[in-house]
């Protein structure tokens, strides 16, 4: 069933504290699917914090203010 799975997206858009508690789940992610692509939505400002890591294939930004 794990390699059935190709792309898993995580939505955080605000709250830093949710976001950074988030992203430690990103080791057991890749642990279970390890051939998906995980990809992140989230607001632009708090995009620096998630651009570099490397269980991430991309980061997608919103401006939520705009909307």
């Amino acid at each position: 069933m794990n390699k059935d799975i190709k792309r898993i997206a995580i939505v955080r858009l605000s709250a830093l504290g949710d976001i950074v508690n988030s992203a430690v789940t990103l080791q057991f992610i890749h642990e279970k699917y390890p051939d998906a692509k995980i990809e992140w939505i989230t607001e632009e400002v708090f995009a620096p914090l998630l651009e570099n890591h490397p269980l991430l294939s991309s980061v997608h930004t919103l401006n939520l203010k705009k909307l």
